[in-house]
């Protein structure tokens, strides 16, 4: 008799997590008391962590001492999830962002990028090229955009105020999209302090 294997895929979601505090020491962050970062440092990430499907506390510390939280909060992950879990605010109004990641691969004609404001003293952007051209419009602190469809290619993306679009930000290095990848940039930083305003690009569903 022929008998066929079934491969079961294992239940499982991905969170990684990302420091975006400009003034919060380095930190560690702990799901359901299982150590998942250690010194995690203003502007670094993890890879994604994979995590059975349940309800997770997520408990935040600064690095080396866990007598005294400086943030507890809760997150479902279900099979198939991807979470970039960002710690975000300044350190006196820290606080949690689950940004949800699109697990689908594009396709093979474009990229697809999007846009999360992490920078708490800067108003609301207009996300542009150096051309003029808008890709995403009156986004504010802790606002996530959707996904857009752009053609594979280097760009040099411009924060412009929303409030007067003629007035840039900053005009960010250049970075290249890749056909069938999909990215997030994070805008992280202050724009009237230190550490200064900044992007961070992030490759979503890379799971290797």
């Amino acid at each position: 008799m022929k008998h066929t294997t079934v491969l079961e895929m294992p239940s499982v979601g991905y969170v990684r997590l990302l420091h975006a505090v400009p003034d919060a020491p380095k930190v560690d962050v702990y799901a359901n008391q299982q150590l998942l970062a250690s010194g995690l440092a203003y502007g670094q990430h993890t890879d994604y962590i994979p995590l059975t499907r349940g309800l997770y506390t997520f408990t935040l510390y600064a690095a080396d001492d866990t007598e005294q939280p400086l943030l507890v909060n809760q997150l479902s992950v279900g099979i198939g999830d991807l979470y970039t879990v960002c710690i975000c605010g300044m350190a006196a109004t820290i606080n949690f962002l689950a940004v949800s990641d699109f697990a689908q691969p594009p396709g093979i004609i474009n990229a697809l990028f999007r846009f999360v404001h992490l920078s708490p003293d800067t108003p609301a952007v207009d996300v542009t090229l150096p051309n003029g051209t808008l890709l995403f419009s009156q986004v504010s602190f802790q606002q996530i955009t959707r996904y857009l469809p752009i053609a594979p290619r280097p760009f040099n993306f411009q924060l412009r105020l929303d409030s007067n679009p003629a007035v840039v930000i900053i005009t960010l290095p250049s970075f290249s999209l890749h056909q069938g990848k999909i990215y997030t940039l994070y805008a992280l930083g202050l724009s009237m302090g230190t550490p200064p305003l900044d992007g961070l690009f992030l490759e979503d569903n890379n799971l290797t």
